[in-house]
C-alpha cells in the first residue's frame, strides 16, 4: 500500500513540475521574443538610417492601413475603414525622381502633421518599394525599447521565479516535447505558407506601402 501511495504521489509531483515547466518554459520564449522583436525593429530602423537619403518632403495626406495577405500564391488585399492613419510624402530622391509614398509607420502620431507641412525625411530605397520615415521621429525607437523592456522584465521575473526550481532535466525536455506537439501544426503551416509564398513577400510588401490615390485625404479631413 505504501509503495502504491508512494508511486501515486511521485507521479503527481511530476505531472504538476511538467506543467510548471511547461509555464517557464512559455515565459521564457515570450521574453526572448520580445527582446528579439524589439531589437529587430530598431536595428531596421537604424540601418534605413545608414542606407537611406535624408531629403526634405512634403505631407500630402493621410489614408488608412491596408491589410494584405497572401493565400495559395494570391494577393489579396483591402483597403480598412477604420485603424492607424499613415502618412503620405511627396519627395524627390537624388535620381531626380519625384515620389508619393506612403510612411512607414501609422498612428496617432500622425494627426502632429499638417497638410502641406516640410518634414526631414529619411528615405531607404528597396528593391521594389521606398521605407520612408521622419527623420525626427521616435516612435519607433520607443516601441523597440517598450518590447525589450517587456521581454528582459520577463526574463527577470523567470530568473527570479522559476530558474531556481529544482526541475528534471528529463522533465524539461518533456515539457519542450509537449509544446512542440501541441503547435506543431501551426508551425508545419507557417513553414509551408512561407515556402508556397516566399515568390510574393516582396511584391506584397510592395502592395501594402502602396496607397489608393482615393484613399487620400488632407489629414484634417480625420481630424473631425
Amino acid at each position: 500500500m505504501e509503495k502504491i501511495i508512494e508511486v501515486a504521489l511521485s507521479f503527481i509531483i511530476d505531472s504538476v513540475m511538467s506543467v510548471v515547466a511547461e509555464i517557464t518554459i512559455t515565459f521564457l520564449l515570450l521574453a526572448i521574443a520580445l527582446i528579439l522583436i524589439g531589437a529587430f525593429i530598431i536595428g531596421l530602423k537604424l540601418v534605413s538610417l545608414l542606407l537611406g537619403q535624408n531629403v526634405n518632403g512634403v505631407v500630402i495626406g493621410a489614408v488608412r492601413a491596408v491589410k494584405v495577405k497572401i493565400k495559395n500564391g494570391e494577393i489579396i488585399k483591402k483597403r480598412l475603414n477604420s485603424g492607424s492613419l499613415f502618412p503620405v510624402f511627396e519627395y524627390t530622391l537624388a535620381n531626380g525622381i519625384r515620389y508619393q509614398t506612403k510612411g512607414s509607420t501609422g498612428g496617432s502620431h500622425v494627426y502632429k502633421y499638417k497638410t502641406g507641412q516640410t518634414v526631414k525625411l529619411t528615405v531607404w530605397p528597396r528593391e521594389s518599394y521606398n521605407d520612408v520615415d521622419d527623420a525626427k521621429s521616435y516612435f519607433v525607437y520607443i516601441f523597440g525599447a517598450i518590447l525589450i523592456g517587456a521581454g528582459a522584465y520577463i526574463f527577470y521575473f523567470y530568473i527570479t521565479n522559476f530558474a531556481s526550481l529544482n526541475i528534471g532535466v528529463f522533465i524539461w525536455l518533456g515539457a519542450i516535447m509537449s509544446i512542440a506537439i501541441r503547435y506543431r501544426d501551426k508551425i508545419a503551416q507557417l513553414i509551408d505558407d512561407y515556402k508556397s509564398n516566399k515568390g510574393r513577400l516582396s511584391e506584397a510588401a510592395a502592395i501594402k506601402r502602396s496607397f489608393d490615390p482615393e484613399g487620400l485625404q488632407p489629414i484634417e479631413y480625420y481630424e473631425r
